[in-house]
């Protein structure tokens, strides 16, 4: 039925809800899967956390949370030292890499041979519809809800934006 799923990982509950169903998936239809993480260019204060308590960056106010690279998050940066912009951009990088890690891992445990993994910088919703397209997936896997709260709230749910735009089947998990 299914030859290549894509399933959007963050790490939040309903993104690990994603991978499981994911996971059981691609192993029932023999699929590849794609296991992606998307972040834009700012830390959600989540994921800050997370990175202090991991001990991925030195806890403090100067972690913000925006990402060193390109012309935005450059202008966003201002005068702060560019030492802390690549903490920030360490942690984000070592959270992408893990969060892609575990989700690995579920999926070869479940019995999924196949399984590839994908960290990318910017807009989650695009990022997750560019991977779909470029890697062709029949399905598109992920939480109701993610880490971004705020953000979704006020300009729509990442999912909400790939179910809408996405050129294959979607299937979000509670």
């Amino acid at each position: 039925m299914f030859k290549t799923i894509l399933v959007a990982a963050d790490g939040s509950h309903y993104a690990e809800r994603a991978v499981e169903a994911a996971s059981r998936l691609a192993q029932s239809c023999g699929a590849r899967l794609i296991v992606v993480h998307a972040l834009f260019a700012r830390l959600p204060e989540e994921l800050l956390h997370m990175a202090e308590a991991e001990h991925l960056v030195q806890p403090g106010p100067s972690n913000v949370g925006v990402l060193a690279g390109g012309p935005a998050a450059t202008a966003a940066l201002g005068a702060r030292p560019m030492a802390e912009a690549r903490e920030v951009r360490k942690a984000i990088d070592a959270i992408g890499q893990r969060v892609v890690a575990g989700a690995e891992e579920v999926a070869r445990r479940v019995g999924v041979k196949d399984v590839r993994t994908r960290v990318e910088e910017g807009d989650p919703a695009r990022r997750i519809l560019a991977v779909a397209k470029e890697e062709n997936a029949d399905l598109i896997v992920m939480g109701r809800r993610g880490l971004g709260r705020l953000q979704g709230l006020l300009m729509g749910s990442v999912s909400s934006k790939v179910c809408s735009l996405a050129e294959c089947a979607c299937l979000t998990m509670k």
